[in-house]
């Protein structure tokens, strides 16, 4: 796992370029929340995203599933 891990973080630091967004998005499934962070970027002349990190939101505490929120879990 750590071979591929450090494979796809080679890929991805090519891809990326210096200067690009990022896009906090969530997803329920069932009753199970998840967390994702894209890069976002211009590259011939059409947008594209790469997914950077996904995450499952586990606290049960957590009933807030706004933007802020989100942020604030990361």
């Amino acid at each position: 796992m750590a071979l591929l891990a450090n494979a796809l973080e080679g890929i991805i630091a090519d891809v990326l370029p210096k200067k690009f967004g990022i896009v906090c998005d969530g997803c329920s499934f069932r009753s199970e929340h998840y967390v994702a962070v894209f890069a976002t970027f211009l590259h011939d002349d059409k947008m594209e995203k790469i997914l950077l990190a996904m995450a499952p939101l586990v606290d049960d505490d957590i009933v807030d599933h706004s933007a802020p929120a989100h942020v604030a879990f990361l």
